[in-house]
């Protein structure tokens, strides 16, 4: 099956997102013979409805105000929960992020720059891109937040901007639909 890499923040009267279409038979994909591939019955696996705007609301009333695109994003896809794809994918929904948002935690050196979890794993990553602006979207190994200040095993910049990190989850649920083969972000 094609992955099909298309704007995730369609524009206009669309209900709906290339991005959001492509992942979304792609998932269906993988469950009609996922009992049969694996074994066992798989669990709920989800793309949700946009978030409501009054999440969205408090969403961007944080400060620094969340940068455009990822506000954009909850406009779109309130939250995604796929445990079943690889070791699981997580975009979590604009009250957990605001929950977890506490101080403005911020990478150090030599990233120098707040963040704002948004997205996670089942191999204990977390995904942030930069909490003010749009930016790169880090990935922060076996994370804990002290002080404000992530202090990660690892962490690496996965994608130079939200799109380029939804196009890199789009192709791991691709390949994982297609070969089983796991994917890192």
């Amino acid at each position: 099956m094609a992955v099909y890499v298309g704007l995730p923040f369609a524009t206009g009267g669309l209900l709906r997102s290339a991005w959001q279409i492509s992942v979304t038979a792609m998932v269906a994909e993988l469950l009609g013979t996922f009992e049969q591939r694996f074994g066992f019955e798989p669990g709920t696996n989800e793309l949700g409805p946009p978030a409501s705007q009054e999440a969205v609301t408090s969403l961007a009333a944080l400060r620094p105000v969340p940068a455009r695109d990822l506000l954009t994003l909850y406009r779109k896809v309130g939250e995604v929960s796929l445990p079943d794809v690889g070791n699981g994918y997580f975009i979590h929904s604009p009250s957990l992020v605001i929950s977890h948002r506490g101080e403005p935690p911020c990478i150090g050196q030599p990233f120098d720059v707040d963040v704002l979890v948004f997205a996670s794993d089942g191999g204990c990553a977390l995904y942030a891109p930069s909490a003010a602006e749009a930016g790169p979207v880090y990935r922060l190994r076996e994370c804990a937040i002290w002080n404000g200040v992530a202090a990660a095993r690892e962490i690496q910049t996965v994608a130079e901007d939200l799109q380029e990190f939804l196009q890199h989850l789009q192709t791991a649920i691709g390949t994982y639909t297609r070969t089983g083969d796991l994917t890192d972000l």
